[in-house]
């Protein structure tokens, strides 16, 4: 009887930890630098065997994307380029 009880507390205790956010990401999240690597891949379609082949990759770069948040509008700028808004409910609803 006492295991029982004792694994109900241990149940009820971790039934409170957990991710509410629905896994959306937020202007906060995004706020910051970041150091991404873009790559670009190929792969053509072989309408013979009617799939596609083995992609393989084009080109590989490394570009600094930085995010901040000016007067509640998030705003995006990749190396020299001018900030652009980004709207991420749009983003999402796409």
């Amino acid at each position: 009887m006492k295991r029982i009880a004792l694994l109900g507390l241990v149940c009820f205790a971790l039934s409170g930890y957990g991710d509410d956010s629905g896994c959306k990401v937020t202007n906060d999240f995004l706020v910051g630098k970041w150091d991404c690597t873009n790559k670009e891949y190929k792969s053509e379609y072989d309408s013979k065997f009617e799939e596609y082949s083995d992609y393989s990759e084009l080109s590989s770069s490394q570009i600094i994307q930085s995010y901040k948040v000016v007067n509640g509008v998030l705003l995006s700028k990749t190396g020299d380029k001018e900030a652009v808004e980004v709207n991420l409910d749009k983003f999402y609803n796409n």
